[in-house]
């Protein structure tokens, strides 16, 4: 019996043995299958782009605020905040200030500028002579009162000579005459465009102008009313009718003081050169042409008056007597109630001339000068009295 009981479990014990072993193998069989898997799988590929590092958390216990998120928007201009007490202010301008440019006054003949005494200015002098010419044929177009001439002589001179200050000036003044308001203040603006280095003594003309000051750059010594202006000699050839020369002689006021023409005298005398060799009181007949009436420098600060010498051609007889005469030159003394206001010679040599006590011609000795003329000796042609 108990031989059979010990068989039996001998053989369920082997069964048992048996089942554990394959049960063993299937288990290792499944464990080595699960290592080689994990062994052989790939490795996940990196991204390109380095993964975001975790957001990190509030610690426990803390209170933490989460940024606001911030969405895109146009940018604003920021308005700073108002003070509690805010100071007027005027609001700023965005563009640059621009000074207007100085606008001329209603045209008056007071503020014309006589430019004949700057015209040889070294630093503003014209080398091209022909354009000089032109200039200065311009300048004596207007001064005759052609000043329609005048624009046209000198905006030719401009064509060929633009920007230089003397020919924007002598255009500007002439407009000025004409009572072109517009043009004229264009081209004095441009004088004073091309600097005062540039313009030289047109530049403070052009200023005062544009200002609506008097331009004038005299200066008057006390007690000085008149002045004499650049003297125009004008030469016509000798021909059969004899020998022509004739003055323009500009007579500038003082803005301060009005002068009466009455109080006037203008002395001109002429001198002929005689036998080639000596100067001498004319023999000549001279004549006077009021070209700026009436003289009362009411609107305009400069008058002029032209004298005329004429000289014929003499017989035989004649230049026996007198010499060969020939024009030589001119003296200029301007009075003023009795007070000499300024002089002008031609020439140097004339300048302490002493006339003979003798008439020089045949005609009778004039007649006794008003008491208010000044005492002069000279030719009976030389005394200009204007009364009227």
């Amino acid at each position: 019996m108990a031989s059979k009981i010990l068989t039996k479990n001998s053989r369920l014990s082997s069964a048992f043995l048996n089942a554990m072993s394959i049960a063993g193998f299937l288990t290792a069989v499944m464990v080595c299958s699960l290592l080689y898997a994990m062994i052989t799988r790939h490795p996940p590929l990196a991204s390109a782009t380095p993964a975001a590092a975790p957001a990190e958390l509030p610690t426990i216990g803390t209170s933490t605020t989460l940024p606001p998120v911030i969405e895109p928007q146009t940018p604003a201009t920021e308005t700073p905040p108002a003070s509690p007490d805010p100071i007027p202010t005027a609001a700023p301008d965005p563009t640059p200030e621009v000074k207007p440019k100085p606008v001329l006054t209603p045209i008056s003949r007071m503020m014309i500028p006589d430019l004949s005494q700057i015209a040889d200015d070294p630093a503003t002098k014209i080398d091209d002579w022909l354009v000089a010419k032109y200039v200065e044929g311009g300048a004596t177009e207007r001064q005759q009162g052609n000043l329609q001439k005048s624009l046209e002589t000198l905006l030719s001179a401009e064509q060929n000579l633009p920007h230089h200050p003397r020919i924007l000036s002598e255009i500007a003044t002439t407009y000025m005459h004409i009572g072109d308001q517009t043009k004229a203040q264009s081209y004095w603006q441009s004088v004073v465009d091309e600097g005062a280095i540039v313009s030289g003594p047109y530049y403070q003309v052009a200023e005062k102008v544009l200002r609506g000051e008097n331009p004038s750059l005299r200066n008057y010594r006390r007690g000085q009313t008149l002045q004499l202006g650049q003297i125009s000699e004008l030469k016509t050839p000798a021909s059969a009718d004899g020998e022509w020369v004739t003055l323009k002689i500009p007579i500038h006021a003082n803005p301060d003081v009005r002068p009466s023409a009455s109080l006037l005298n203008l002395k001109v005398d002429f001198f002929d050169l005689i036998n080639g060799k000596t100067p001498g009181p004319t023999i000549a007949k001279i004549d006077k042409e009021l070209t700026s009436m009436p003289y009362d420098w009411r609107d305009n600060l400069v008058e002029q008056i032209e004298v005329i010498y004429h000289l014929p051609i003499l017989s035989v007889a004649q230049r026996k007597i007198q010499g060969d005469r020939a024009y030589y030159g001119y003296s200029v003394k301007l009075y003023y109630d009795n007070q000499i206001q300024d002089s002008v010679v031609s020439d140097d040599s004339l300048r302490e001339f002493r006339f003979p006590t003798a008439p020089v011609s045949p005609a009778p000795a004039p007649a006794a000068a008003p008491a208010m003329q000044p005492s002069v000796r000279g030719p009976d042609t030389s005394l200009f009295p204007i009364n009227r």
